[in-house]
């Protein structure tokens, strides 16, 4: 289960120059947010993808429960930095995998 996420698949040799950019953000108090995030990179495909996550300060408790799995096939690239600010009542449990192929 969740609530929304990024999918992003690069075919063999696709190299992405810019950024990819994706945003989340805790609109309502008092709820969880379940955010997955899946990135596969073929071979020899190269990519940067940033994350942000934040919301305002509620005065009642929030969470936040994200996944990342990031496959990185033979050759291939994948650098994944995520910004996070979130205020203290916000429980922000995170899981990030990754697999990384030889090459």
């Amino acid at each position: 289960m969740w609530s929304g996420g990024s999918f992003i698949y690069l075919p063999p040799g696709v190299s992405v120059d810019l950024p990819l950019q994706a945003y989340f953000r805790l609109n309502v108090a008092n709820i969880g947010q379940f955010e997955r995030t899946l990135i596969i990179a073929d071979e020899g495909a190269k990519v940067h993808y940033v994350e942000g996550c934040t919301a305002p300060i509620y005065s009642t408790d929030s969470l936040h429960s994200g996944v990342i799995e990031i496959v990185v096939k033979s050759n291939a690239r994948v650098r994944y930095t995520t910004i996070q600010n979130w205020s203290t009542n916000v429980y922000n449990l995170v899981t990030q995998r990754a697999i990384v192929h030889d090459g």
